[in-house]
């Protein structure tokens, strides 16, 4: 389809009109923000709600879901989510300020950068900060490109110009060892 509209629905819906994947994501990403805002999250308890940080990520298998500008799309469903929060009675206490942008994540990028990050080469928060700096600048420079880029090209980009060598050789012998 040409129509946008159309797309938009389509990445949201499937053809039934039923919630597909990325409209399920936002949904389940609503719901644990919630959660962990009244300590819901069983994962874990003992934190102090107005000093967390939260970073709402979706990871994905596909590399068509890392087009440019679905991440900014993405995160647009989810600020309309978070409106819906802000508007709960129960919740009305929370600084929601503390919600980072929706960052979607290639699971290719975490597997070949895995060694990089578990030694601290990287830092995972680090690059998501980075890339919503990155694709947010308001700067003159900025053309629409820079602001469309999706996480696993920023990532790619950031380690090529730092000079960090990713580190699969771990990754390739496991491959290896899987197939």
């Amino acid at each position: 389809s040409y129509n946008f509209d159309t797309i938009v629905k389509g990445l949201r819906t499937d053809k039934a009109g039923k919630i597909d994947r990325l409209g399920k994501a936002i949904v389940q990403l609503k719901e644990n923000i919630e959660r962990v805002y009244l300590k819901q999250f069983k994962l874990c308890t003992n934190y102090e709600e107005s000093t967390i940080k939260i970073y709402p990520i979706v990871i994905v298998h596909d590399a068509l879901y890392s087009c440019l500008a679905l991440n900014y799309w993405v995160n647009s469903w989810l600020k309309d989510e978070i409106i819906k929060l802000k508007s709960d009675k129960k919740l009305a206490a929370y600084n929601f300020e503390n919600i980072k942008p929706l960052t979607i994540v290639e699971i290719d990028t975490l597997i070949v950068y895995r060694e990089n990050f578990i030694e601290g080469d990287i830092s995972l928060v680090d690059l998501i900060e980075k890339f919503h700096h990155f694709v947010n600048n308001k700067s003159e420079n900025n053309d629409v490109l820079q602001s469309s880029t999706p996480f696993a090209k920023f990532v790619n980009d950031y380690i090529a110009d730092n000079g960090i060598n990713p580190k699969v050789g771990k990754v390739l012998k496991e491959l290896m060892l899987i197939n």
